[in-house]
């Protein structure tokens, strides 16, 4: 077993009993460092993860998947060791964890650099055309082309992590930010081809209606920010 990569695995869930437990076992194959975020579960997803070998931390009530991400992110600067990159996987099942060493050989290739995937395959189509949507604006805005802006496989190297200023913005809005922030900052996005796995029973708490409209009014108003300062 491959326990040697200086990563560390984030994993922000909610409601996964059911999935988490193999992304864990799988994740452990390249990295010892595997931290489940259970956001105020009421099934046994922390105790699967727990039980599969991850460290857990655990919110007592559903605060969304950017508060969780900002409590992972920052139990790992407190507490992680010798940790080059963390990268941030779904619990839902639809991130393979084996894409995993890709993610580490374009990070040797490109220190540094914002890795995030860029999803292929058949993706439900209302996630489809709100992804594109968000992906093309952040892509105007910000000068760099990112495909997939919504995808929840990125590595992020932890001069990265330390550097980009604490995002604000709830659920799933907060990637965007920190994509945002990050390129803002003066770092480098790079995508990297996944593919992506929805089983017949596949759910997602993203909701496309609400989470696509919040995506972009936080967009637009980074725009008219921009506007305005110029």
């Amino acid at each position: 077993m491959d326990t040697s990569l200086p990563i560390a695995v984030l994993i922000p869930a909610y409601l996964a009993e059911n999935s988490i437990a193999e992304i864990v076992k799988q994740s452990l194959i390249w990295t010892s460092e595997v931290w489940v975020g259970d956001d105020g579960s009421s099934d046994q997803t922390f105790f699967c993860a727990k039980e599969a070998g991850a460290r857990v931390i655990r919110f007592e009530k559903n605060r969304g998947k950017g508060a969780m991400l900002r409590a992972l992110f920052d139990e790992v600067k407190t507490n992680g060791k010798n940790i080059d990159a963390v990268i941030t996987l779904d619990a839902d099942g639809q991130h393979d964890p084996r894409w995993i060493p890709n993610f580490w050989e374009q990070h040797l290739k490109w220190p540094g650099t914002l890795l995030i995937g860029n999803r292929k395959g058949s993706m439900p189509w209302m996630r489809y055309g709100a992804n594109r949507l968000s992906s093309l604006t952040l892509s105007a805005l910000c000068g760099q082309w990112v495909p997939d802006s919504q995808c929840g496989m990125r590595l992020i190297p932890m001069e990265i992590l330390e550097k980009v200023e604490k995002t604000v913005t709830p659920r799933f809005v907060m990637e965007t930010e920190f994509l945002w922030k990050a390129i803002k900052q003066g770092f480098s996005v790079r995508s990297v081809p996944i593919t992506t796995h929805y089983h017949e029973n596949w759910s997602s708490h993203f909701q496309s209606l609400r989470d696509s409209w919040e995506i972009a009014n936080y967009l637009v108003r980074q725009l008219s920010m921009r506007l305005i300062n110029h």
